[in-house]
């Protein structure tokens, strides 16, 4: 990760997300700018710096497509680990921490979950409320409901795609769900979809209420023809097969990130247009209208 970053210097766009995890370990030693008791960073940090909480890396199930060539030694981390990371940190604009989500913090009612966010030692940072389900594998909004009133003061609201629902169309209604509650509550702050960046995929989330999208596909995969591919694929179809490896990686996380600026622009795009345009997003729009439709359906059939 330390040598993809120093690729990329200066191409990273407008965000970049470190997990507290690594810092705390320091497995990404030109993320160490951003502590007040560091030096100058080795890399150009973007406007927005988004601190994770590190609860993914302690995770026991690995995200949908990632298949590793052996399980990693695990390394200690618990919340003790995380507040020492937060206190770290340089003060900064743009600097958006993620609330503690690690495997040593108990299921917890919304309400607790929104109150611990804001009662730590460094409640003065912009904070990204990430929300858990306090019962069960995915949300149940009913139980946010009373308690919503409690986000007025969050900067960002973020929800995991595994916990917005078992199948696609699930957490594209899960998600328009928790943003019609907050626009309700009067609640302008964005929704983070963690774990959602992908050429297919995110457009039908951002067409759904999400904004903030994170994932690590970028680093992992090729950005080919509307859909994130095996990078030897990429190679083939580009015509790259007898270039050094080095080169192709480099290339490949270059056009990648190439790909999400050119992605941002559709779907502000599609955001302007009076109509669900899903062309914009070129050779699977029909596919993704398809889903689109199916929850639209959903809505309307709640609705009466």
């Amino acid at each position: 990760m330390n040598e993809m970053l120093k690729i990329v210097d200066g191409q990273l766009g407008a965000a970049v997300l470190f997990s507290a995890f690594d810092l705390h370990h320091g497995t990404v030693p030109v993320a160490n700018g951003l502590f007040s008791d560091s030096g100058p960073g080795e890399v150009a940090f973007p406007p927005l710096v988004v601190v994770d909480s590190g609860g993914y890396e302690t995770q026991t199930e690995w995200e949908s497509g990632f298949v590793p060539l052996a399980e990693p030694v695990p390394r200690r981390y618990d919340y003790e680990d995380y507040a020492g990371v937060i206190k770290r940190l340089r003060q900064r604009p743009g600097l958006l921490v993620v609330s503690y989500d690690g495997p040593d913090q108990p299921a917890a009612s919304y309400e607790h979950q929104i109150a611990a966010a804001f009662t730590s030692d460094a409640s003065d940072l912009a904070w990204n409320v990430l929300l858990k389900p306090p019962t069960g594998r995915t949300h149940a909004w009913k139980e946010l409901a009373p308690v919503v009133g409690g986000l007025t003061t969050a900067t960002v609201v973020g929800v995991t795609v595994p916990e917005l629902g078992d199948s696609l169309v699930d957490r594209l209604m899960a998600l328009w769900q928790l943003r019609e509650l907050l626009d309700g509550a009067g609640i302008t702050a964005p929704i983070h979809v963690f774990g959602c960046l992908d050429p297919l995929l995110t457009p039908l989330y951002f067409a759904f209420g999400g904004e903030l999208f994170d994932g690590l596909s970028w680093l992992r995969y090729a950005y080919h023809g509307g859909m994130s591919v095996h990078m030897d694929q990429a190679a083939l179809l580009d015509d790259q097969l007898d270039q050094n490896p080095a080169y192709l990686r480099a290339y490949r996380l270059l056009a990648n990130l190439q790909y999400l600026e050119e992605s941002q622009a559709k779907m502000r795009m599609y955001a302007a247009s009076p109509e669900s345009d899903f062309e914009l997003f070129g050779e699977h729009s029909v596919a993704m209208r398809a889903v689109y439709e199916q929850v639209q359906t959903r809505i309307r059939q709640r609705g009466n």
